[in-house]
Parts: C-alpha cells; structure tokens; sequence
C-alpha cells in the first residue's frame, strides 16, 4: 500500500478529465469536436517535446494550471476534473482549480490553439509556484 509516483503521460491527463461537450448536432458540438481533438494532440505533443521547448509548458504544469496539483493523487480528484469550452471568442483557457474546470478556446487551427494555451498556461501565476 505505499504511493510511488510516477511520471505524468499525455494518456493519464486525457483520462481523468470528463469532456462537457454540447448537444449533439449543434454547430457548437462540431467546434468542441475539433478542439477535444486538438486538446488530445496537444497532451501528446507536450509529452513528445518533453520540455525541450521553452514556449510549452509540462505535462506538470498543465496538471497545475488545471487543478493545482502538480501530481495526480493515488485516489483520484474530487471533483472529477471537467473540460469546457469557450464560446465567446476567449483565446486563452481558463481554469477554476477549486471545481476542477478546465474552460478551453475554440480556435480554427490547431497551430493556434497550441499557441494560445501555452502561452496562458506559461503566463499564469499559480499558487507561488511561477
């Protein structure tokens, strides 16, 4: 019963986040679409850079700005952290770490979307931690 933590994967971030997406057939539901798919190639390209770039952020970091927590707890968070998405024209995510909200932009390109959540999630004061 003893806790060893382990490194952070793309893979374990994508799981404990609950996607909140719209009505399915929305015009909405087809932007959320594309940004979850963004989101998921997003974890996986942090996670291929393994901070080799300074313009991204870690897999940590993004845990952090998320949550607040830099490691995932062995038994999980509560609340179960939740993504929503932006529909107002915001470029940069936004986080509620006391809900465990993670609120991300709509962009058109995937270049876009990967610049402007590194550059809010590298840009945020967070906990005496930046």
């Amino acid at each position: 019963m003893c806790f060893s933590q382990s490194k952070i994967n793309a893979e374990a971030i994508e799981e404990i986040f609950k996607i909140n997406f719209s009505e399915a057939g929305s015009s909405w539901r087809h932007k959320e679409g594309r940004t979850a798919a963004y989101w998921t190639d997003y974890l996986l390209d942090i996670e291929a850079s393994d901070k080799t770039s300074t313009c991204d952020p870690s897999l940590e970091d993004i845990l952090m700005f998320a949550t607040g927590l830099r490691a995932i707890p062995p038994l999980g968070l509560q609340p179960r952290p939740t993504i929503c998405f932006h529909h107002d024209g915001s470029l940069l995510p936004v986080a509620n770490t006391c809900g465990n909200i993670l609120t991300l932009p709509i962009h058109k390109t995937y270049d876009n979307f990967r610049f402007y959540v590194s550059f809010g999630i590298l840009n945020s004061p967070g906990f005496g931690q930046y």
